[in-house]
């Protein structure tokens, strides 16, 4: 409900901002050394920045502070910084913190995943992989699957299908759907996407409800038609700095 309210009131109030700071601009008020476009683009990033406080996702957190201080070093009196020793503090700070917490926000996600209407369990298969290319076989109904600077391709042979989950971190995931067989509700599939490329190769069969939440990062998915009586794929999730996309075959 908070992150509804948020992007409700948020997206109007950040225009109302931006336009109350153009005509401030016109009456020559602003402070030395500001210009509008930083101001604006200050807004914006601070908007990133809460919307990431919201979901606990440490890349929209701390990369839109990084930008912030770059734009703003002038005024925040730390002239001595420059822009890609503060970029690349944030980005191992924000593995650093994605990896550590992990696990203790698990509960979290499924709580944000339910309430926008997917039905995930905790109760995964766990399998955590990291630093070297992987490829393997899922058979498991449920699956829980972490992949961190790695190449990894999974392929799904589950012949009831109702729950997976896949986190990827500063990786490249393909995920084979092709060779599994959906519940009769259906499935849920969620994806937390840092840092990443994944890659999801769906049958034609299947209808794909998507309902990703991208932050500085995108969704893509083929075109496809499927029958009326198709089983539904549940597709949920977060980007950030990444992208998603879904190729049928």
């Amino acid at each position: 409900m908070s992150l509804y309210l948020f992007h409700y009131f948020g997206s109007r109030a950040f225009f109302l901002l931006a336009a109350a700071l153009v005509l401030l601009s016109q009456l020559d008020v602003l402070m030395p050394g500001l210009t509008l476009w930083k101001l604006v683009l200050g807004v914006f990033l601070v908007a990133i920045t809460i919307e990431g406080i919201m979901r606990i996702e440490f890349f929209t957190i701390l990369m839109p502070i990084a930008v912030i201080m770059i734009l703003f070093r002038d005024q925040l009196g730390v002239r001595a910084i420059t822009p890609w020793p503060v970029l690349g503090a944030a980005a191992l700070a924000s593995i650093g913190l994605h990896i550590l917490f992990r696990n203790a926000l698990r509960p979290f996600r499924t709580r944000q995943a339910q309430k926008r209407g997917v039905n995930c369990n905790d109760h995964f298969h766990d399998h955590d992989e990291s630093f070297y290319e992987t490829q393997e076989t899922f058979t498991q109904n449920t699956i829980d699957s972490s992949t961190s600077f790695s190449n990894s391709i999974k392929y799904l042979r589950a012949p009831n299908l109702n729950r997976a989950r896949f986190s990827c971190s500063f990786c490249s995931l393909k995920v084979y759907f092709d060779g599994a067989k959906l519940s009769e509700n259906g499935a849920d599939v969620y994806i937390d996407c840092s840092f990443s490329g994944v890659k999801l190769y769906i049958p034609h069969g299947w209808n794909v409800i998507e309902n990703v939440q991208a932050s500085m990062g995108g969704m893509k998915m083929s075109e496809n038609r499927p029958p009326e009586d198709a089983p539904n794929l549940r597709l949920s999730g977060t980007v950030s700095f990444g992208a998603i996309e879904v190729i049928y075959v």
